[in-house]
């Protein structure tokens, strides 16, 4: 009777089976919580990373509380013998430092494995900013409005300018000008970003001590969810050597390596187009056409050494006679042109050989030697007959050798005009 009034349990321990089933929703509910974290990813922890610790941390002591209360209850009849009473605290005290234990790692886990992810992932931003500032490619980044809110250090050296000069400064000033694009560098980078997040493009910068630079430029916007820009990331390739190297290819193809003069090449070239353009404007063009007298025989007496310094010499006073908008070249030999731009009428052009002649023939002293040159100056005047590069350059040379011609008959010097 008295086991027939009796409660099935004294502390209503639940059966093994519930018990395994809490520790199985808890595995579920920590697979649930910690499955998606970023644990070696890199990826930044996001809110509901955050909200999972807190769902497990208070789960774990809602159910401490719950097991300590259940495990607690008092339930046991007086009359019960002395020896069920003590099974039944047994099992009870047992129950609840089990409980007790589970609810204690379940406080834990979530802590130590929030303390590593978070540890990794300060440890992940240390690295990319440490690989972001030894980084040998100059970079910089600049928020949504242009203005720079971090550089490399590759970024200060190529730039010539430290990080606090740099830093809120607005990107545009920095390039002088892109070799790429047709439109003006600060309209191209703000229509290209605008339309397709991106720009690349190769453009000059200057220094603060005045040197330049040469940089294979790319940038590009990040935006969030929403399509808003958050900031511009700038990386920079140097191609100043390059480029140096491609103008100093060129400038060897276009000019007289013994005078430094344009050759033959760059000044058709150029009279090409001045005579295309002047055939549109109405600009007056004339050239000249000069040649040294009887230069075989000062290299015959002096030597080849020798008469290259005159070459020289010959080509900077000609070049001082120049004026900027002429140009000035060496054919060969004892050869040269020079192209008169703006010519207000031929008294003009006539006035200008002869002051190139006047030059050329001054003196040359060489180890205490004076070397007299003489030179025959042909010209010729584009007018109002619309003549091309190569007939207006020949027209210039028959003139030259009709001076030459007169000097023989005549024995002095002069220029000759030419229709």
């Amino acid at each position: 009777m008295l086991t027939a009034k009796t409660p099935t349990a004294v502390c209503r321990t639940p059966p093994p089976t519930t018990f395994y089933a809490i520790l199985a929703a808890m595995k579920n509910l920590s697979a649930l919580v910690f499955g998606n974290l970023p644990a070696t990813s890199g990826r930044p922890l996001t809110p509901r990373h955050l909200l999972g610790f807190l769902a497990a941390s208070t789960l774990a002591v809602a159910l401490l509380a719950s097991l300590w209360k259940f495990g607690f209850e008092e339930s046991m009849d007086p009359y019960l013998p002395g020896s069920h009473a003590v099974d039944s605290a047994a099992e009870r005290w047992e129950f609840v430092i089990s409980c007790s234990l589970f609810a204690l790692a379940s406080l834990v886990i979530p802590a130590m494995v929030g303390y590593r992810l978070l540890t990794e992932h300060l440890a992940a931003i240390r690295l990319s900013a440490e690989v972001f500032k030894s980084a040998p490619q100059p970079m910089a980044v600049a928020d949504a409005k242009g203005r720079i809110v971090a550089v490399n250090h590759a970024f200060e050296q190529i730039t010539g300018r430290t990080r606090e000069t740099l830093l809120g400064q607005a990107t545009e000033h920095l390039w002088g000008s892109d070799t790429t694009q047709e439109l003006p560098l600060p309209l191209a980078l703000r229509e290209a970003l605008a339309t397709h997040g991106e720009w690349s493009g190769e453009v000059r910068g200057q220094r603060p001590d005045d040197s330049t630079y040469v940089v294979w430029l790319s940038v590009k916007a990040t935006r969030d969810p929403q399509g808003v820009t958050q900031e511009y990331i700038a990386a920079l390739t140097d191609i100043t050597w390059r480029k140096q190297r491609e103008e100093n290819t060129l400038h060897l193809a276009m000019h007289d390596p013994l005078t430094d003069l344009a050759n033959r090449r760059m000044f058709m070239e150029h009279l090409q187009q001045v005579t295309a353009a002047a055939r549109v404007s109405g600009e007056i063009l004339a050239v000249l056409f000069i040649d040294l007298d009887d230069f075989k025989q000062v290299n015959d007496r002096f030597g080849h050494a020798i008469g290259d310094e005159i070459l020289k010499s010959v080509a900077h006073r000609l070049r001082t006679r120049a004026r900027s908008a002429d140009l000035v070249a060496r054919l060969g030999g004892d050869e040269f042109v020079m192209l008169l731009r703006n010519i207000e009428s031929p008294d003009s052009a006539i006035l200008v050989a002869e002051r190139c002649r006047e030059a050329v023939e001054q003196p040359l002293w060489v180890d205490g030697v004076a070397i007299n040159i003489r030179a025959s100056i042909g010209r010729a005047l584009s007018g109002h007959q619309l003549l091309s590069a190569a007939a207006l350059l020949e027209r210039a040379d028959g003139a030259m050798y009709e001076v030459k011609k007169q000097r023989r008959m005549n024995h002095h010097s002069g220029t000759s005009t030419t229709a």
